[in-house]
């Protein structure tokens, strides 16, 4: 972390592979192990740091939803989800 880009040049960059790979424009959604990655933590600190959130990090897929119903109310994290589903 220390010697990594700053969130505002992350972003950037993120927008700019989207773009290159022609799918900044289409209908996606950033897929998480939680909710807490798009909807805590980015949020808070792109508004800390006031910076503009990119409008595609408001739709995002929740993996531990279609895992809890495919192999049941496990409580684990990816690594472990990974495992469990034999990955």
């Amino acid at each position: 972390v220390d010697r990594g880009v700053t969130l505002s040049e992350a972003l950037l960059r993120h927008d700019k592979w989207l773009e290159k790979k022609g799918i900044k424009n289409a209908n996606f959604a950033v897929v998480t192990w939680s909710n807490w990655d798009c909807r805590v933590m980015l949020e808070s600190e792109c508004r800390f740091k006031k910076i503009r959130k990119p409008p595609y990090f408001n739709r995002w897929i929740n993996l531990r939803i279609p895992f809890s119903e495919v192999f049941g109310a496990v409580r684990c994290n990816l690594k472990e989800a990974v495992e469990i589903a034999g990955l």
